[in-house]
């Protein structure tokens, strides 16, 4: 796991989840607690990014929560490894 500024992680897909999800798990963070599931990146080879493979809902919260406190600026993550799922993503969406 590695501490990860939040704006340099770069969603390459989209999850439906509700309002009300995101709100619990702004509290959990509000509360000072951590979310039972992990942001999971791929660092882009020739960037200062990472692109976001795993925990939509869970980046969503840290957003909101960076947004309405400023106190998450950056994110403990686990960092996968270069992956063909990211080539191909890059490949069709980048």
């Amino acid at each position: 796991m590695e501490s990860i500024e939040l704006d340099k992680i770069v969603p390459i897909y989209v999850e439906n989840v509700s309002k009300r999800a995101v709100e619990k798990m702004v509290k959990i963070l509000e509360g000072g607690d951590q979310l039972s599931s992990h942001v999971i990146v791929e660092k882009d080879r020739t960037e200062d990014k990472y692109w976001l493979v795993a925990g939509f809902p869970e980046y969503l919260a840290y957003k909101k929560m960076n947004e309405m406190h400023k106190r998450c600026p950056k994110i403990f993550c686990v960092i996968q490894r270069y992956s063909m799922m990211y080539k191909s993503l890059c490949k069709t969406f980048c």
